[in-house]
């Protein structure tokens, strides 16, 4: 402004004068010129803006999603493996039961070997205390010429080695059998026998179970 010169005034839209540069009206205070009103950094940012937005997904981040191919391999891996421990355990299973099974029929068959000695002398009407060893031996005392030789006839015998199945040729080896010839052996099936012969003392056999 140039001294002499009249001041400038500026106006608002009310009507009332100010002076020039002023921004504001000073009696209505309504804004002069059309700046746009400064910005205030502090003022609150309103509600949906990026400030309030939350966490930023993890596929925004960088990360890939897996291919789905590479699913279904770790799927169709697992699904095999499972597969595989199960006919493992299915196989495991199947040994058990068959040795188990196996365990009881060879049980059973010793049971039913420990019974043909004493079933045999009771179809013979023979003494029980012919039987010994819990049934794995029995000891057939002949009688013979002297007294107390023995109890058993010679039928009693033949029909003791019938009942065990005895071959022809066992009894005639030991039909044959002669008081010099010593003791004597012979087997067959699930027996070996023993015995000797004297006039004296008659025909003694023993009769074992063999080993399995």
């Amino acid at each position: 402004m140039t001294l002499g010169e009249p001041a400038m005034m500026t106006t608002c839209a009310e009507g009332h004068e100010n002076p020039e540069g002023a921004v504001f009206c000073n009696t209505c205070g309504a804004r002069l010129t059309d700046e746009p009103a400064p910005i205030n950094a502090g003022a609150a940012t309103p509600v949906g803006t990026a400030r309030d937005a939350g966490p930023v997904p993890e596929a925004k981040r960088g990360f890939r999603a897996q291919p789905r191919w590479l699913l279904g391999a770790i799927i169709a891996a697992a699904a095999v493996v499972a597969v595989a421990v199960a006919v493992t355990l299915g196989v495991s299973l199947s040994n058990a039961s068959a040795a188990a099974h196996k365990k009881a029929e060879q049980k059973a068959a010793a049971a039913a070997r420990l019974k043909l000695l004493p079933k045999a002398a009771t179809s013979c009407d023979l003494p029980a205390d012919v039987i010994g060893d819990n049934g794995r031996s029995a000891f057939l005392d002949g009688e013979g010429d002297d007294f107390g030789s023995g109890e058993l006839s010679v039928t009693d015998l033949a029909c003791m080695l019938d009942a065990l199945k005895a071959p022809d040729a066992v009894i005639d080896h030991m039909d044959s059998t002669r008081s010099i010839d010593g003791t004597q052996t012979d087997d067959w099936g699930d027996f070996s026998a023993s015995w000797t012969y004297h006039p004296d003392n008659g025909l003694d056999i023993i009769i074992r179970l063999t080993d399995e």
